[in-house]
């Protein structure tokens, strides 16, 4: 009867311990799969957001992998939007009442905002480095910077009086045309 005791509490023991390591891996793996479901739903904050829960949990190697794959491709959501909006509001400028010293800073901020974007880093296989890579390609990227080398170069000529609208008006148009025709992919929606 004292050898059974004994027994029985190791019993009890392992059954209590079971149940609890096999609650935190259910807990683990629901954690998982909604993060997967926020991913597959393009919303990533809200899947980095789980996925850190599930490595509160227990740590994993491909929970980890997935976090940091995620964590790169909201940052270079955030910082692509950021280039982007810079580069619209400079273009939104060009509508206003312009000095030809006015042009050429204006020009000067455009270009250095565009060389952002040409230097950008996009060997990430992310959303935002595929983003980049053909906007960078496109026919309208390489006009819209040649238009706005050409309006500089107007604004800023020696005895020059008139302010080039046309060339800013150009600039305008195509700038517009540009993100046109590369919308925001669905996935930049979910990142602030």
């Amino acid at each position: 009867m004292k050898t059974i005791k004994p027994i029985l509490v190791l019993v009890v023991i392992v059954i209590l311990l079971t149940s609890c390591v096999s609650r935190q891996d259910r807990k683990f793996n629901d954690l998982v799969t909604q993060a997967k479901q926020h991913q597959d739903n393009l919303d990533y904050e809200a899947a980095l957001e789980v996925y850190n829960k599930a490595l509160e949990i227990k740590e994993d190697v491909e929970v980890r992998s997935s976090t940091v794959k995620l964590k790169t491709e909201v940052t270079q959501i955030q910082e692509v939007k950021a280039i982007v909006s810079k580069i619209k509001d400079q273009t939104s400028q060009f509508k206003g009442v312009l000095t030809n010293r006015d042009v050429t800073d204006l020009c000067g901020g455009l270009l250095e905002s565009l060389s952002r974007l040409e230097n950008y880093d996009t060997s990430a296989d992310t959303t935002a480095s595929e983003y980049i890579s053909n906007l960078k390609r496109s026919t309208t990227f390489r006009l819209l910077k040649v238009q706005i080398e050409t309006a500089q170069v107007l604004s800023s000529g020696k005895g020059s009086k008139k302010i080039p609208y046309e060339s800013t008006e150009k600039i305008l148009k195509t700038a517009t045309n540009l993100f046109n025709e590369f919308p925001f992919p669905p996935s930049f929606s979910s990142v602030g």
